[in-house]
């Protein structure tokens, strides 16, 4: 068994404030880590951060600034390595004010979704590009790609709290989104932040991120390669209005990154374990108990060596990247 824990970039430039975080694996072995970061969320200084880790090395190098709109906030970077070796980037930018909590008109919901592309592991990027032109969508967590190549870039409406697929069929060039993933309970309330996984049936599971009261994840599944989608369904999963995330593993059991403690409770970040292609879970192991502050907004990738990642806010000051090796399931 093998359990390691470090802070990305614990000797850099630390912000005032880092959240959301992304990872990808590169096949020459490195990771690349990217988040959100500022003065506050939603502050107007706020960019996207981005540092590398060297294959067989232990720190990560000193951050830098990858995308800053000047005068405007970032949010929610996805980094996704396609089949053709090119290396994504989505996130958003926001056009309106985000002074206090997210309303109608301000903060998360003027939003456009954006990416750039890297051809040499992220030492270089191109110009953005805007995949949808309608504000109030975001990115969060990472694509899926299916057999035949199409990518399946998960989204949500801040406006109205639902869910839904941006799908590419040519690499990227063009992309077209599905109607939502809804389960109708609106803004604040609803379903967001989906999280994807193929599973060995061919049809696809999203899990949901809950807005309500009722702290429970919400299902969808698509039969159709993500064209459409069974309306949502809460399952027996915890869920305290907060990001989760999904990884296959090499033995074909699933792994799930979440805060496992309901109602509001962020503290407590754990992977659970499915060995029935994430029908039901045990408990794989706590990450983070975070007694005083909050452990939140996983993402999970396996490493080329095999090796489960996990990045994770903790507090929303920094980023922590954990690994551990597959000792069962």
């Amino acid at each position: 068994p093998r359990f390691e824990q470090r802070m990305v970039c614990p000797s850099g430039k630390v912000f005032q404030f880092s959240h959301g975080s992304t990872i990808v694996a590169l096949p020459d072995g490195r990771l690349v880590c990217a988040w959100y970061a500022g003065s506050r969320e939603k502050g107007d200084d706020v960019v996207i951060a981005g540092s590398t880790l060297e294959a067989g090395t232990s720190e990560w190098s000193e951050p830098r600034v990858i995308v800053d709109t000047p005068g405007k906030s970032e949010g929610n970077p996805v980094l996704f390595l396609n089949s053709d070796g090119t290396l994504w980037l989505f996130y958003q930018t926001m056009y309106g004010s985000g002074e206090g909590r997210t309303r109608q008109g301000t903060g998360w919901t003027t939003c456009l979704v954006k990416a750039i592309t890297s051809e040499d592991g992220g030492d270089t990027w191109s110009a953005e590009r805007t995949l949808i032109d309608e504000q109030g969508h975001l990115t969060r967590n990472k694509a899926e790609m299916l057999e035949d190549g199409t990518i399946l870039l998960p989204i949500q409406d801040e406006r109205n709290w639902s869910s839904a697929i941006l799908i590419s069929s040519d690499q990227g060039v063009t992309w077209k989104m599905t109607e939502p993933i809804d389960c109708g309970l609106g803004f604040h309330d609803g379903n967001i932040e989906p999280a994807l996984l193929t599973r060995k049936d061919g049809s696809i599971l999203c899990l949901m991120r809950t807005g309500s009261d009722r702290y429970r994840t919400w299902k969808s599944v698509s039969t159709d390669n993500g064209r459409h989608w069974t309306r949502p369904v809460e399952i027996d999963v915890p869920n305290p209005n907060a990001a989760l995330d999904l990884l296959r593993l090499e033995s074909g059991n699933v792994l799930m990154a979440l805060n496992p403690v309901p109602e509001g409770n962020r503290k407590r970040l754990s992977l659970w374990l499915s060995t029935d292609d994430a029908e039901t879970w045990t408990v794989f192991r706590d990450v983070e108990n975070a007694e005083d502050s909050y452990a939140s907004y996983p993402a999970l990738i396996r490493g080329r060596d095999g090796t489960i990642h996990t990045t994770y806010s903790r507090p929303h000051r920094r980023i922590k990247h954990s690994t551990a090796n597959q000792t069962r399931g």
